[in-house]
């Protein structure tokens, strides 16, 4: 089985290609694949990081492009991967402390600015620091072992695997 966490877009001239690989594997092999919603699937972050004028250079027209972000739209936000691991893009929230709080959330439009699902889509980790702190990045948060550590424990799970920072050496473990 294949979890995948999000960003299949604005990650260089392929985009177009990369996606529909991958919506053609998920259609394929329905149970084996999971393709998990990024930050970058997204209307308003695809305008300013490439993939509307990649879709709009290669069909002439900005259907193909209108017709992925819908689908963006139904991607689900997190997994649960053998009752151990929180899959995510990008992380932690101060609203959600309950996967239940998660499995509510209306997923079903566009990735707000801020909010639960914002902050799913862009929270890190930061080992520098103890409960939550506004992100650098505008939107999310950045948050401690402490959060962390709270969050696994409520949820009886053991691991948080996520996407959302690059990392030279393919993985990082943070927080031990």
């Amino acid at each position: 089985n294949y979890l995948f966490l999000g960003d299949y877009v604005d990650r260089g001239p392929f985009s177009v290609e990369t996606i529909t690989l991958l919506c053609c594997l998920k259609l394929r092999h329905p149970q084996r694949i999971t393709l998990l919603r990024g930050n970058h699937e997204s209307r308003q972050i695809t305008q300013v990081y490439g993939f509307y004028a990649e879709c709009q250079r290669k069909f002439g027209s900005v259907s193909v492009w209108r017709s992925f972000t819908d689908v963006f739209d139904y991607l689900p936000i997190a997994a649960i991967v053998g009752n151990s691991f929180f899959a995510v893009h990008g992380g932690l929230s101060p609203s959600i402390h309950h996967l239940d709080q998660i499995r509510i959330l209306d997923r079903f439009t566009e990735i707000p600015h801020e909010g639960p699902l914002a902050d799913l889509m862009w929270s890190d980790p930061d080992p520098e620091k103890m409960g939550f702190a506004i992100s650098p990045r505008g939107a999310g948060y950045v948050f401690g072992h402490d959060v962390l550590k709270r969050f696994l424990e409520m949820n009886k799970l053991d691991h948080v695997v996520r996407a959302h920072q690059l990392c030279m050496t393919g993985y990082q473990e943070l927080f031990d």
